[in-house]
Formats: C-alpha cells, structure tokens, sequence
C-alpha cells in the first residue's frame, strides 16, 4: 500500500474551518426563537442539525446528495453526554417515524470503549450519501467531518495534532510522560486497490488522565468509519470528568 500524508497547513485549514462553522451554528440558532428548552430532544437536534448544514459547506472534497439533509434522533443526556444518532434524509421527508424505529449506539470513536459494535445500518442511513475523494486530503476532510456529525462528547473536546512542535509542546508539561516516539505527526492515509482507505492520526484529549494517541481508522468501500486499537503516544496528568 502507497501512504501519503496531509500537509499540516491543510489539517489547519479545515480545523479552523470546521471551528468557525460550529460558533456560526450555534450563535445563529442562539439568535432563533428557542425550540425548546435544552433538555428537549427538539432542541438539541435543532443545534446539531445547524452544526452539520454548515460544516458540510466548509469542505471541500466531501459532499452529501444535493436535496438530502443530515438530521438526528436525540434519546438523552446522561451525565453530559448527548445521546444522539446522526441520518440522511431528504430535505422535504418528515422524518418522525424514523427517528421512533432508530435505536442508540454510540459514535465510531466510542464504540470501542462501550464493547459495541458498529450498526451496518448506518451504512445505508448515513454514509453512502455521501461523496469523497480517496487522496490523502479527501480522506482525512471525510473523517473530519463524520467526527463532526456524530459529535460526540469525546470528540467535542478533542484536538488534533499534525505537527512535531504541537507535539513536543504537550510532551514539555509538567507531569507528561513519553509513551512512544514518533517520527511524523502529519496524518497518513494508506489506500488499498480494494478502495479501502486506512488514516492514522494523532489525537490529543483532555477527558480522565490527558494523552495524545495515534488512532487507527479504516473507510471501507461502504465509507462507514471503524476505529482500530488507538497506540498511545504520550500520557499527562489528570485531566476532567465530564
């Protein structure tokens, strides 16, 4: 398999892109009249359903089905955690009686901590409306933006590293411990002949003790996203509880 990497100043453009896109969504369904309180489903759909409109029209290479919308089924907040699922509708269906037959599984990076196991439903309710470029830039900007729709609570605090400095700024606090050392931070992609793509990417998070890990993703042909074992990179001290 050929690997190429994605040039940090690439993994920066859509990062703020993609940041600037979330303050958009949520000051522009601040300044809507409310739809409900923030312990209704109605209302965090509608922040969720705003998030992903703009996102997906920051991105350059992944596109949804012109007259198809994002929608989701929120079921809780447990503890500070969303409990929602992400689909792809048309624009015009009123989507009521899918959300009652959808059940809730976490999002892709949880899943592996929850012992479940991805819904192949979610191929055919979710990714296969979705165009991307197999490069390098393409697939990572589609795993960006699935992140972002799944939303979850993992991810919202989460930050991705691309270069060594970023890094070896973490790695120089207080109370940080080297795990393993690498020698390019830029994202990689693999492609195979089979149209399955592999990204490895290093991540940093703040929830429970704070790490940097570089995590292992395959998109199959049916571009659902599936997460491999993450290989820890470095460790620091306690981070937050949500």
């Amino acid at each position: 398999m050929s690997v190429e990497l994605v040039s940090p100043d690439l993994v920066h453009r859509i990062v703020s892109r993609i940041a600037t896109a979330r303050t958009e969504a949520l000051e522009g369904f601040e300044r809507m009249p409310a739809p409900g309180a923030p312990d209704e489903a109605r209302y965090w759909e509608g922040v969720l359903e705003a998030n992903a409109t703009l996102v997906l029209r920051t991105l350059e290479t992944t596109r949804l089905e012109p007259g198809f919308a994002v929608r989701y089924r929120f079921y809780e907040n447990r503890n500070g955690e969303l409990r929602v699922r992400p689909f792809v509708a048309r624009e015009s269906t009123d989507v009521a009686a899918i959300k009652r037959v959808l059940d809730w599984h976490p999002a892709p990076d949880a899943q592996r901590r929850s012992g479940l196991v991805p819904h192949d439903q979610d191929a055919s309710i979710l990714y296969r409306h979705f165009s991307l470029a197999r490069s390098a830039e393409g697939v990572f900007e589609y795993w960006f933006a699935m992140q972002e729709i799944w939303a979850s609570n993992h991810w919202a605090h989460a930050r991705v590293i691309s270069n060594a400095g970023e890094l070896a700024q973490l790695q120089s606090r207080h109370g940080w411990q080297v795990e393993r050392e690498v020698e390019q931070c830029a994202p990689a992609v693999a492609a195979e002949e089979t149209q399955s793509s592999h990204l490895a990417v290093l991540v940093y998070s703040p929830i429970g003790h704070e790490s940097v890990t570089l995590e292992q993703i395959q998109i199959p042909p049916d571009q659902t996203v599936r997460y491999g074992e993450p290989l820890a990179v470095a460790t620091g001290p306690k981070g937050y509880v949500l």
